[in-house]
């Protein structure tokens, strides 16, 4: 009878470590998935989602350096109703043409599509410099672009932005609204 007993007693601890060695696999397995999965780069996420929206928002916002009182979105404007050209005559042309003097699309800046178009090539460039794909395009909905560039390395060649909205603008007094995209990591989806 002692034999007996002394098996089944081995027998009974054989299952329990069975248990206990299933419970630790369990506890290491929820351990490593909890604890060691990677996490979002919340600098990253930035950059994907708010970066396209601040850069468009301070480019707006900056003196075109064309007159006095005349910014970035006044340019963009002017540029819709005078349907791809300028209404606007620059007055600090040698002035920007001297300040921008290593950019060559600020040179012979007489209108305000020659300000805009330097202006925009000044923002974006720091994207080149980091190797930073983009994809910009500035249009009024359903029309063709009036302005449609892009920095794409050999890398990204094929790579698409993520989901991107576009910053809109009302063109009063007409009811058009132009569409400005700026699409980080890649081209702009269909659009």
């Amino acid at each position: 009878m002692k034999h007996k007993n002394s098996k089944r007693a081995q027998t009974e601890i054989m299952g329990l470590m069975i248990i206990v060695v299933i419970i630790t696999l369990i506890v290491l397995f929820v351990v490593s998935v909890v604890y060691f999965k990677p996490k979002d780069d919340p600098l990253q996420s930035f950059i994907q989602k708010d970066l396209s929206t601040s850069i468009i928002s301070a480019m707006l916002k900056t003196g075109s350096g064309c007159t006095k009182d005349t910014t970035m979105e006044d340019l963009l404007i002017d540029m819709v109703k005078a349907g791809g050209g300028s209404t606007i005559i620059c007055k600090n042309s040698e002035k920007l043409s001297i300040i921008y003097k290593d950019n060559p699309d600020c040179q012979s800046i007489i209108n305000g599509k020659n300000a805009l178009d330097c202006g925009i090539s000044q923002i974006l460039k720091p994207l080149e410099e980091r190797g930073q794909p983009y994809h910009f395009v500035v249009k009024v909905q359903n029309n063709a672009p009036y302005i449609n560039q892009s920095y794409l390395s050999e890398e990204f060649a094929r790579a698409k932005s993520m989901e991107v909205t576009p910053y809109t603008l009302p063109i009063y007094p007409t009811d058009q609204v132009l569409e400005i995209w700026l699409c980080m990591g890649g081209e702009c989806p269909e659009i």
